[in-house]
């Protein structure tokens, strides 16, 4: 991989939240999630589940059930709103109140035009979602005991919910109950339920049972006692023969409605199969095509097959947001830290050993130490964050407004620094938007914000009083409403050039010295996952979805020579991979050498040697007299936060390793186990 001293970061202290909730929009391949501080994230599974956006709208939110509708994303928690998030600002778009207190759970109906949500003070609540605006139409009769899951079935215009003790059948034109189903046991409260098409009604309770009712006379065709611990969540598959649950016991179990043999004409519904996926509870599961994904309380996404028995394959996917949460100062050794509320500036550790081992850990001269602690604005998450290559200027947004900060920074590599901090004010005008993607330029003059209505802010902050708004790019289509947002923003070193990626696909590059856009390049079906230009400014990298490597020329406008010839040469096991490329870079001291990551493994691409056969081992060590490998990865970090080239040497590597994640969790369910 070549020769690094690398700093080795373990303090930073990220912490994954638990997962509440899941939706799956079947037309666009979304899959929208919540989690624990209210934050919703998209993932899009055509694009090897990458995590696209994250809507962070405000601190105090709860956000408990969530539903897509004609691609629309709406959520429901304990602030008693339904909430329409925009899927281009990340920002809420529109709500409508329930007059019902807290809402715990939602659901739409069959045409798309209504949803239905069911409250703390035990109604149910239709709002009309229909010509893209969203009302409050009308409440069911109130009765006691709150609802906790809902399920419409279209075709008999009813609605299910069920809470404690109970499952009642709402008619939806009327608005009564038409028929309460008794579970048969004190303090039982059913959490979440699902209704097929023959009006067939499932339910998971706090006993650990899975029931199956017959909707139409109100009584039970057969239970499973599935679980040690309260079932959760469920879900149904597309052709309604399959159930998958979970719960506080974290065993995914599948139910499917079969016949005893291949002659038979009576079917029922029976135990087919059972794996443990997760560590903590289950709280959300969603059929995604041909697959079921489930989350919870070990914040981990778990992707499993819905057909497979027992050799089942799945795939798990950690915490670790897309967009990096450090930024690197290179000429000071300085590192910002971004989290949810506030960021933290730390000074690297230092050292002046040496040693010829390979691994070998050298004793800190200087240790590293925390200078600075930037606090967001009361109620208000951090969206994105840069800082200046010499650590002068620290930029950050929130879903609202951006901030620009000036360090002076003293006596940097002394046991006792001192940083002094004046905030840059902004003009207050209109114009202005909230930053999805920040970089501020290597000769610090230039500001480069990618905003929340589509368009690229170039900022002017070489002032020390205040920053300047330099010129604004507007999207292609101004006349028509963003409908993508941005994912990565990178700056050339010359200052000169800046890139953007979006959701749809597209690829810019702009001249942000004269304000104005140079080129797109050509779209791909799959999202670009990371922007870097090369040392000399002269060419762009850009990595795909799909685990593709593109190198395009900015004096040309094309694609180099040698992205021509191996970017769709890539071998077989590469593409394979799992997780998307996180990160790219080519390293100062050889251009030619491209250093690259995901959330588990660095890369390093020899552009000088020619690409490997598709049967190629990324993983195989060789031996020390083989030739250099076009091809190089390592394995030794997980999970990675971030990974750059400091000097022509030196690395920094930042990274949250799997035990510090667990350690971070509450305790799961105890179980004995054999022979314990």
């Amino acid at each position: 991989m070549g020769e690094f001293k690398v700093h080795h970061v373990r303090f930073m202290s990220h912490k994954p939240l638990a997962i509440h909730c899941m939706a799956f929009e079947k037309t666009s391949k979304r899959l929208a999630l919540s989690r624990s501080d209210g934050s919703v994230e998209i993932w899009s599974k055509p694009d090897n589940w990458l995590q696209e956006k994250v809507i962070s709208v405000c601190e105090e939110r709860s956000v408990e059930g969530l539903v897509w509708l004609d691609r629309r994303l709406f959520s429901v928690g304990l602030d008693s709103n339904v909430v329409e998030y925009d899927l281009a600002t990340l920002q809420i778009k529109r709500q409508a109140p329930s007059f019902a207190g807290a809402m715990w759970c939602v659901t739409k109906d069959e045409e798309e035009h209504q949803l239905a949500a069911g409250t703390e003070d035990g109604c149910v609540v239709l709002f009309d979602a229909s010509n893209d605006d969203l009302q409050y139409l009308r409440a069911f009769d109130k009765l006691e005991g709150r609802i906790l899951c809902i399920a419409w079935h279209a075709g008999e215009s009813v609605i299910v919910t069920g809470g404690p003790d109970n499952i009642r059948i709402w008619g939806v034109k009327s608005g009564h109950a038409l028929q309460r189903i008794l579970l048969g046991g004190k303090d039982t409260t059913v959490w979440c339920l699902a209704v097929t098409s023959d009006l067939t009604i499932i339910s998971g309770d706090s006993r650990g049972k899975i029931s199956f009712w017959n909707g139409k006379q109100g009584t039970r065709i057969t239970h499973f006692q599935s679980h040690k611990a309260d079932v959760l969540t469920l879900c149904v598959d597309e052709e309604e023969t399959s159930v998958f649950c979970s719960g506080v016991d974290p065993l995914v179990v599948q139910y499917s409605y079969m016949a005893p043999s291949a002659n038979s004409g009576w079917r029922s519904w029976v135990r087919t199969s059972c794996h443990t996926y997760h560590t903590h509870d289950v709280r959300a599961s969603v059929v995604a095509d041909a697959h079921v994904v489930t989350g919870g309380m070990d914040t981990n996404i778990i992707v499993s097959q819905t057909a497979g028995g027992k050799k089942r394959k799945f795939t798990k996917i950690p915490a670790i947001p897309s967009q990096s949460m450090v930024s690197v100062a290179k000429d000071t050794g300085l590192l910002l830290l971004r989290h949810p509320t506030f960021l933290e500036l730390w000074r690297l550790g230092s050292t002046k050993a040496e040693s010829d081992v390979n691994g070998d850990i050298l004793p800190l001269r200087t240790s590293q130490l925390k200078l600075l602690q930037l606090q967001a604005r009361s109620g208000e998450r951090i969206a994105c964050s840069a800082i200046s290559q010499d650590g002068t200027v620290v930029a950050f947004s929130d879903q609202e407004k951006l901030r620009v900060h000036k360090l002076t920074l003293a006596e940097l590599k002394s046991l006792t620094p001192s940083v002094a901090v004046a905030r840059l004010s902004l003009p207050s005008k209109d114009n202005i938007h909230a930053a999805q993607r920040l970089v501020i330029s290597p000769d610090k003059h230039l500001l480069v914000a990618a905003s929340s209505s589509g368009s690229l802010q170039i900022w002017d902050i070489s002032d020390d009083t205040g920053c300047r708004l330099a010129h604004t790019i507007p999207p292609a289509d101004s006349s028509e409403t963003c409908k993508q947002s941005f994912t990565n923003l990178c700056v050339s070193d010359n200052s000169k050039f800046a890139a953007t990626s979006d959701t749809d696909g597209n690829v810019k590059l702009y001249n942000i010295k004269e304000g104005e856009v140079v080129c797109a390049l050509p779209t791909l079906t799959q999202q670009a996952t990371a922007l870097a230009f090369t040392p000399a400014s002269r060419t762009l990298l850009v990595t795909y979805s799909n685990h593709t490597v593109y190198e395009f020329d900015v004096s040309k406008e094309e694609y180099t020579a040698w992205s021509r010839d191996n970017s769709h040469r890539f071998p077989d096991q590469w593409l394979r991979q799992r997780g998307c490329l996180r990160g790219v870079t080519s390293q100062p001291a050889d251009p030619h050498r491209l250093l690259l990551h995901n959330e588990q493994t660095i890369f390093v691409i020899n552009r000088q040697l020619p690409m490997p056969e598709s049967n190629y081992s990324l993983l195989s060590k060789g031996n020390k007299g083989d030739s250099p490998r076009a091809l190089i990865a390592c394995s030794k970090y997980k999970f990675l936060l971030h990974v750059d080239c400091l000097s022509e040497d030196t690395l920094v590597v930042v990274e949250c390793t799997p035990i510090a994640i667990q350690d971070s969790l509450q305790q799961p369910l105890q179980q004995k186990k054999f022979g314990t």
